[in-house]
């Protein structure tokens, strides 16, 4: 657009975009307030404990960093995506002019030469754009909901630790105590001239091996219940007052094409795969439209000799040489390599879903075992050292080793137990799914 005004026109023109740029953002600064941040972190670590899985679950969605982190991840795709995609801004431009005629200075005048251009986009460039921010949008909550399901699988598996981390420190501690309890009258009986120093000295090996076992014990304990606390945010000296209880176990392995629907139906990796997959889908088919190039709309205006002319100018650049071919390119390799993740991701979940079973089949079997015979045996262990004892048969490092024999059958049918529990937890984490049913669990995370 051409004018050759007076300087009204020129203050005009100058005007319009800055009254036009007083609708666009300002900046507000929010700084980090780490005392306060840290108060807040303090404070939710010094909260009370859950009293059940479902308080539990609760409690890390809200607290969990990671968790936090993608929900504010999705609320910045959201946000993206309800800005939508915005049409492209036109542009003006100003040049003042010093217009002279044949009498340089009678006839010197002032006026402005501007123009004014708009590109307009392709027909369905800005929707392919909005659709791309609706499925990362999309994406980002999948994302976030799949990270709940595996950070809720780590809670189920981090409940079954520190419950038979606590349960093998309170057998370890019954056996120092046994140990403990048998040196004391062997180091009387040596006194009395009853027991030899060689025996007083097996005694005490014992009972510093029991005590050494049960240091190691109560540091596993320790270990799993910071475990439970870092995905709870809560300290492990509050996990230590309530344990929360453990699931039963079922009486069954579901079948192998029940574990492969639960697979394709509830994983979280898979879910989070092909929500990738999608956005690069959608990546790809909005590179194909940016190689359409936009139309170009101008318009002039002139004045002169008092005559007002008018022009409308209209172009469009000709896609000869570049068409966003590396766009396109980079678009189509990345949603290749999306399909060749989620392929790769499919056959190791089902591989690990057989190695699983099959583990959890083998641990079964010898749990089973082992609970139809230990308990009997530990409880004839025990009665035959007290027996022995009280008919004076045995010395006190035999008697040791007969209760020693009992608690060491105990703890095998412990340790047994748990691999069951461990080996169900690395079904469900397999099939990303739970499998085991816990006391008063959500019923939304099954």
């Amino acid at each position: 657009m051409r004018s050759a005004s007076r300087p009204r026109h020129l203050l005009l023109c100058c005007t319009l975009p800055a009254a036009l740029a007083a609708g666009c953002e300002s900046y507000t600064p929010a700084p980090l307030d780490l005392p306060a941040l840290l108060a807040r972190v303090e404070q939710e670590r010094g909260a009370a404990v859950p009293l059940t899985l479902r308080e539990a679950a609760l409690r890390q969605r809200e607290v969990h960093p990671r968790l936090r982190a993608l929900r504010a991840a999705h609320d910045t795709a959201a946000a993206l995506r309800e800005a939508g995609t915005p049409l492209a801004n036109p542009t003006v431009s100003v040049e003042p002019r010093q217009l002279t005629g044949p009498g340089i200075l009678g006839s010197l005048d002032w006026g402005v030469e501007a123009a004014l251009g708009w590109v307009l986009p392709f027909p369905g460039v800005r929707a392919s754009h909005d659709d791309y921010l609706a499925v990362r949008a999309e994406a980002a909550l999948v994302q976030r909901i799949a990270a709940e399901r595996e950070e809720y699988l780590s809670l189920r598996a981090a409940v079954s630790a520190a419950h038979f981390a606590r349960a093998r420190r309170g057998l370890r501690a019954a056996l120092a105590a046994t140990a403990d309890g048998a040196w004391t009258v062997a180091r009387r009986l040596a006194a009395a001239g009853q027991l030899g120093a060689a025996e007083l000295v097996l005694l005490e090996g014992v009972t510093w091996r029991a005590q050494a076992e049960l240091a190691q014990a109560e540091e596993a304990e320790a270990e799993a219940r910071a475990g439970l606390g870092r995905l709870l945010g809560l300290s492990a000296a509050a996990l230590a007052v309530r344990p929360l209880p453990v699931a039963p176990l079922p009486d069954a392995v579901p079948e192998p094409g029940v574990l492969r629907e639960v697979l394709l139906r509830d994983h979280p990796g898979l879910h989070r795969l092909r929500a990738e997959y999608a956005v690069c889908e959608q990546r790809l088919r909005h590179q194909v439209a940016l190689q359409y190039p936009g139309l170009q709309v101008g318009g002039t205006y002139e004045r002169q000799d008092e005559v007002d002319r008018f022009g409308l100018v209209l172009g469009i650049p000709i896609p000869l040489f570049d068409r966003n071919q590396s766009g396109i390119a980079e678009a189509r390799g990345q949603r290749a390599e999306a399909a060749v993740a989620f392929e790769g991701a499919l056959a190791a979940q089902l591989a690990a879903i057989e190695d699983a079973r099959a583990r959890l089949h083998a641990r079964g079997e010898r749990w089973m075992r082992l609970r139809a015979a230990l308990p009997e045996a530990a409880r004839r262990a025990s009665e035959a050292a007290e027996s022995a004892l009280r008919g004076g048969l045995v010395d006190a490092l035999r008697y040791l080793d007969l209760q020693s024999a009992e608690q060491t059958l105990r703890l095998l049918l412990l340790d047994a137990e748990e691999a069951v529990h461990r080996s169900w937890h690395e079904l469900e984490a397999a099939c990303g799914a739970p499998l085991l049913r816990f006391p008063d669990e959500p019923e939304a995370d099954r």
